[in-house]
């Protein structure tokens, strides 16, 4: 199953680097869960989260 990582840019630039990853059957099932993150996120803190986003990549960095 592949795995997919999840990076957080931040508004200057910054990034989180997801070292772990999750797996997921399908790259859609990973975006899914990347916008599912992303809710909850803003539901907790909405304007703290102003610009920032989150890139999906699969093992070879794509």
């Amino acid at each position: 199953m592949p795995r997919y990582f999840f990076h957080v840019t931040s508004s200057n630039g910054d990034i989180l680097a997801d070292e772990d990853g999750e797996e997921f059957d399908l790259v859609e099932a990973a975006r899914g869960h990347a916008a599912a993150v992303a809710r909850e996120l803003s539901r907790n803190r909405p304007h703290a989260l102003v610009g920032y986003y989150i890139s999906v990549v699969d093992e070879r960095g794509v």
